[in-house]
């Protein structure tokens, strides 16, 4: 399994083939007014994989960390499929 992409409180850390796809589509992630959490939708429909590293209190649950991840053999179809996402998005938004 690749890592795509780790977020935490800290931002996001992501492979430079993905922060490179979605600078091409005027996404960056480093911009304090782009959410990470909210790319995950599109990454889970490219068929990547999401887990979540939290901690449990008692009844408090406290999220550290979200990892990214994706089989090794399907990062290029992923790639593809992302693109097309948010190629898609872009054509919604009237940005043809």
């Amino acid at each position: 399994m690749a890592q795509l992409m780790h977020i935490t409180s800290d931002g996001a850390d992501l492979t430079d083939r993905l922060e490179d796809l979605l600078q091409e589509f005027g996404i960056d992630v480093n911009d304090d007014e782009i959410d990470e959490l909210a790319l995950v939708p599109a990454f889970v429909l490219g068929g990547a994989s999401v887990e979540t590293e939290a901690h449990a209190h008692g009844d408090h649950m406290h999220v550290v960390g979200i990892r990214v991840t994706i089989a090794d053999e399907l990062q290029d179809a992923f790639y593809a499929t992302l693109g097309q996402i948010l190629s898609a998005d872009d054509e919604e938004d009237g940005e043809t």
